[in-house]
Order: structure tokens, then C-alpha cells, then sequence
């Protein structure tokens, strides 16, 4: 559903990328946030 697809893509440009890395035990999730950190700029 292109409606649903939407909600999830703004929720995912509206998160505090920093923070989420944060969050994660694994430090190549701190590649990943950066990334998105990154393309939303």
C-alpha cells in the first residue's frame, strides 16, 4: 500500500539518526545510521 510505504519512509527521515545509533550494541549500526544521516541531507 503506497499510503503505508509513505507513513514508514517519513518516520524514518523524521528520526534522530545520532540517537538511533546510540541505541544499537553493534557499532556498524553506527555506519548504517550514517548513511541515512547522510542521503536525508
Amino acid at each position: 500500500n503506497y499510503e503505508e510505504a509513505m507513513r514508514r519512509v517519513r518516520k524514518l527521515l523524521e528520526l534522530d539518526f545520532e540517537a538511533e545509533a546510540e541505541k544499537q550494541p553493534n557499532p556498524h549500526y553506527n555506519v548504517v545510521w550514517a548513511v541515512f544521516e547522510a542521503f536525508n541531507k
